[in-house]
């Protein structure tokens, strides 16, 4: 299972339109039919469902009867003729076309409900596939791989099952299937099934050399892989109708990629999708039997046949309009075979402007011109006669194993260009990329990277030397990256906004949201910024060949551009994620400034982070030295999620910035508006013991209100707590908290639609220091909307250090606008109005505050 990492997902690859749900969190549909405890009908029909998911999805059950609208109701019907009784998941599809089954000594079909299409051998659209005879995993992916959806049979010593197979993955060279399972979510209210959430989930594929057995490893008891059964996708051509364009199901996007077999004598693989621009480039390789040819060909909205190819592999260009619906056929000489032999590939579409650039998927020297620059060999899209010239405005590649260019450009080296750039580069090496080109490019900048695709040196989005007009756009996924990265342009500005996105790699270099800016009178200046970094695959450290060099940490991700030697950059809005297992050592929300008289300036900095790992520090404003100057005008806010998995922050967060070396070759880094650092979570999944401070780590360069706010933390905070003028605690924060505080004022939102589990103290305090320098030391904030009518208590503290509160004031406030009451802590007061009375009580080391509700 050593193949290159990937991810395969039918409903994706093949067409989910006819499928009602999808996944939140990987956006995959994909069908769950639920048995039902409350109806022991379905125990022993684990099989059925499973095939019941599949055969809807593959538009089985539509073409016997079009009137089921989902799965669950062709389970429902299902279950109604066969009763409660086991079989092979191929039964499924066997009696619903000629009411047989599979093997006749072990099961039965039954008398009624099948036989929908007896016309069709149902041996000639079914594959099953037992322990005796083959590498079951491997023919899990390979069916999927040539579009069959897939049932799997599995077993342990308590259990024999059946599941419904939506896809693989394979990372690390470790291999996971996607599954929906009849027995997760057993409907116990309702007979209706269709009222049982559905849920996508996924597992670990694990070998036992000693047993020869494949184990689900994820899966309750570790089930074993038995056997699987892959259903052929339906299509009008099998029943003998005469096929048309508009038969398809597979409704594409532009840009994404394609698989599966070529199979003309049974199932002709057509695509319906919108043009994005005024040209197609489309890019088709990989069928196994090099000696079979197949077919593209591409046809208008009316059906007329615009132009085709045959061959074992194909590059095409088209022109078309932008906007215009358009269909896509690629048959072949396939046939039912073992799946080792299927026809099968990959074919990619890319949509560009008035007039596009052939796509080629290998060959990159014959396609792209070479021009010789003293010792560097460049690559210029927009400079090669044959696909470009003066009347030819949009520019649109994909390249695969594109191998050590010195220099690739994305636009022209001589002239502007106007309109868009978009690259696809999949399994190869660059060394420098720059999105744009010498000159100016009037539209926007795309790049995506996939497969094993290495960056070496030096990577910007924008252009060098030359302004971009639109948005930058950068979809990478790298096997490794030793390059910085820059969203932005070398020495020019960027019109649109910046994204930056991060899905897999081993990296070791900067990652800049912004451009770079070296030299006085330079600017490199964007609008907004997105950085995500998202995915296990993930991996930011520091270049241990620089370290050993003493050139300092590399792995930074810094929201800004970087201006060095009295250059400067500017800014908007900054918003940095980190999410879904991605690993990374440090984070500067704000800009880089290096050197007399370099300035970098941000707007808006917002940091998140959920379900990963930072192993430095992290900083909401800027970094500088050298004497350079790097400025946050607005405010900072940091959110730290620990709802759903695991963070862990081995360093310190602060609000403010970072001047490595400020006393004797330090820059100023200031913040000018305050902000916030917010929790939110479960203490048990946040693994931080630092510091997290309102300040930079220079004393005194965040201004304005400093903010950490406790929302919905439920738990342990381990971390200490330094120079923030309030800490809050919200949305039904039960939490505990052992350092030290020094604090303007400590505050509780309470009352609201989430609060704290009843008896329980909001915060828990013990062997600690109080510092409250407020008037009102602590402040109890109540929502607009509260329900005076009954009589409430609410536990704020509990803690052994309750009589340093002595002399100081509580404040019950609405919204933190109004003052409705203002309580001595020590004497327990009460204030009395017409919402009721407030009066505080300190018993056994609590402070808790009661609401009286007024008499009537």
């Amino acid at each position: 299972m050593n193949e290159p990492d990937t991810k395969v997902i039918l409903s994706e690859l093949w067409g989910g339109e006819n499928l009602t749900t999808v996944d939140p969190v990987t956006d995959i549909a994909y069908a769950d039919v639920e048995k039902t405890i409350a109806d022991p009908q379905d125990d022993s029909d684990c099989w059925l469902a499973a095939a019941s998911n599949i055969m809807f999805w593959s538009g089985w059950v539509t073409a016997g009867d079009g009137t089921i609208a989902n799965e669950d109701r062709f389970f429902d019907f299902a279950v109604s003729c066969w009763g409660n009784q086991g079989g092979y998941d191929g039964d499924a599809l066997y009696w619903w076309m000629n009411g047989t089954v599979v093997d006749e000594s072990y099961s039965t079909a039954p008398q009624n409900g099948g036989n929908r299409l007896p016309q069709l051998n149902p041996a000639d659209y079914l594959y099953e596939f037992y322990a005796d005879r083959y590498d079951k995993a491997e023919y899990v992916c390979k069916m999927i791989d040539a579009g069959f959806g897939v049932t799997l049979g599995i077993y342990n010593d308590t259990m024999s099952h059946a599941i419904t197979c939506w896809g693989y993955e394979r990372i690390d060279g470790k291999l996971y299937f996607y599954y929906s399972d009849s027995d997760d979510n057993k409907n116990i209210r309702y007979t209706d099934r269709r009222k049982a959430p559905d849920s996508l989930k996924r597992t670990q594929v694990t070998f036992n050399a000693a047993t020869g057995q494949y184990t689900l490893a994820d899966y309750d008891l570790e089930a074993i892989l038995r056997d699987l059964t892959a259903f052929a996708q339906y299509d009008v051509i099998m029943t003998g109708s005469a096929e048309t364009l508009t038969d398809t199901r597979k409704t594409i996007t532009v840009g994404t990629e394609r698989r599966g077999r070529f199979d003309a004598t049974a199932d002709d693989d057509v695509y319906k999708f919108t043009a994005a621009g005024s040209s197609l480039a489309l890019a088709v390789s990989g069928a196994v039997a090099a000696e079979t040819a197949f077919t593209v060909e591409l046809y208008d909205m009316s059906g007329a046949l615009l132009s085709s190819q045959s061959g074992t592999a194909a590059a095409l260009n088209f022109t078309v309009s932008s906007g215009g619906v358009y269909y896509l056929r690629i048959t072949g000489n396939g046939g039912k075979a073992d799946p080792g032999n299927f026809l099968k590939g990959v074919y990619s579409i890319y949509s560009s402007g008035e007039s596009g650039r052939a796509v080629k998927w290998n060959e990159v020297e014959s396609s792209v011109a070479s021009v010789a620059q003293g010792d560097a060999t460049v690559f210029a899209l927009a400079d090669h006669a044959e696909y470009f010239s003066a009347a030819r405005k949009y520019y649109s590649a994909a390249f695969v194993g594109l191998d050590a260019a010195t220099e690739f450009y994305g636009g022209s080296l001589t002239g502007e260009t106007a309109g868009d750039c978009r690259l696809y580069f999949e399994n190869g090496r660059i060394k420098t990329l720059y999105g744009g080109g010498n000159n100016k490019v009037s539209g926007n900048i795309s790049i995506v990277t996939s497969g094993d695709t290495i960056l070496a040196s030096l990577l910007y989005g924008g252009g060098k030397g030359a302004d971009i007009a639109g948005k930058v756009s950068l979809n990478l996924n790298l096997s490794k990256c030793t390059a910085n990265i820059y969203g932005g342009s070398f020495g020019a500005a960027v019109g649109g906004d910046i994204s930056v996105s991060l899905g897999s790699g081993q990296l070791s270099g900067l990652v800049f949201g912004g451009g770079r800016a070296s030299e006085a009178g330079i600017s490199a200046d964007t609008s907004d910024i997105y950085i995500m970094l998202a995915g296990s695959a993930v991996n930011h450290t520091d270049n241990k060949k620089l370290l050993a060099a003493g050139s300092g940490n590399s792995a930074w991700v810094v929201g800004g551009g970087q201006a060095v030697n009295g250059g400067s950059v500017i800014n908007s809005t900054v918003s940095i994620t980190v999410k879904d297992g991605a690993q990374i050592c440090r984070i500067v929300g704000g800009a880089q400034a290096q050197g007399e008289n370099s300035y970098a300036v941000v707007n808006r900095v917002a940091i998140n982070v959920s379900n990963a790992t930072v192993t430095g520090n992290i900083f909401g404003g800027g970094y500088a030295r050298n004497h350079a100057q790097s400025t946050v005008l607005d405010n900072v806010s940091i959110t730290v999620d620990s709802s759903l998995a695991e963070v862990s922050l081995a360093g310190n967060i602060y609000l403010g910035g970072t001047a490595p070396g400020y006393i004797s070759s330090g820059g100023d880094t200031t913040v000018n508006n305050g902000g916030s650092v917010v929790f939110t979570g479960s203490g048990e999944l946040l693994n931080f013991s630092g510091t997290v401070s309102g300040d930079g780590t220079v004393p005194g360069t965040v201004a304005g209100t400093r903010a950490l706010e406790f929302k919905g933390f439920h738990g342990e905070f381990s971390g200490t707590v330094k120079n923030f003028d309030t800490m809050t605690l919200s949305g039904g924060s039960s939490m505990s908290i052992g350092c030290d505080l020094a604090l303007g004022a400590l505050r509780f939102q309470v009352g609201g639609a989430t609060e704290a589990e009843p008896g329980s103290a909001m915060l828990v305090a013990n062997g600690m220091n109080w510092d409250f320098s407020a008037e009102n030391a602590i402040e109890v904030i109540f929502p607009e909307v509260f329900d005076t009518t009954e009589n409430r208590e609410f536990i704020l503290l509990d803690s052994d250090s309750l009589d340093m509160l002595s002399g100081l004031k509580l404040a019950v406030m609405f919204d933190a606008d109004t003052t409705l009451a203002v309580l001595d802590i020590a004497d327990g007061s009460t204030s009395v109005d017409f919402f009721g009375s407030f009066s505080l009580s300190i018993n056994s080391g609590i402070l808790a505050l009661n609401f009286t509700a007024p008499i009537n």
